[in-house]
């Protein structure tokens, strides 16, 4: 696996809008990659005040956004079937085992994956 880029799910984009700085060490020096649907979900956020769609979206600029590809849908029907995930975590993971780098979460349901390396984070 590669380490000078990296995969981030959607939590790990909130904790670092929240001033995480052990994320920020995390990332820092990398090319960092997330998905469209962690972009999707980000903004989607009924909650979020005018200024904190600005600071997600001036974030979201810095990395590169991977778009849906009809090659990862293997993938993403293989994880749900072998890790009963939901469609959205699929999906987001099935991006980062396609380009083969480094998935970085804080979700502990997905530490059993085994098809790319899973950095797990804890608070």
């Amino acid at each position: 696996m590669e380490t000078d880029r990296i995969f981030v799910d959607t939590n790990i984009i909130i904790y670092l809008t929240q001033g995480d700085e052990n994320v920020v060490e995390i990332i820092q020096n990398k090319d960092v990659y997330t998905s469209f649907v962690t972009e999707i979900e980000l903004l989607s956020f009924n909650f979020l005040t005018e200024n904190e769609q600005l600071t997600i979206t001036k974030l979201l600029n810095d990395f590169k956004i991977v778009e849906y590809h009809s090659s990862l849908k293997n993938i993403i029907i293989d994880l749900r079937k072998k890790y009963n995930l939901k469609f959205a975590d699929s999906v987001i993971l099935a991006s980062a085992i396609f380009l083969n780098i480094p998935f970085v979460t804080s979700d502990k349901k997905l530490k059993n994956v085994t098809e790319t390396d899973i950095i797990l984070y804890e608070l």
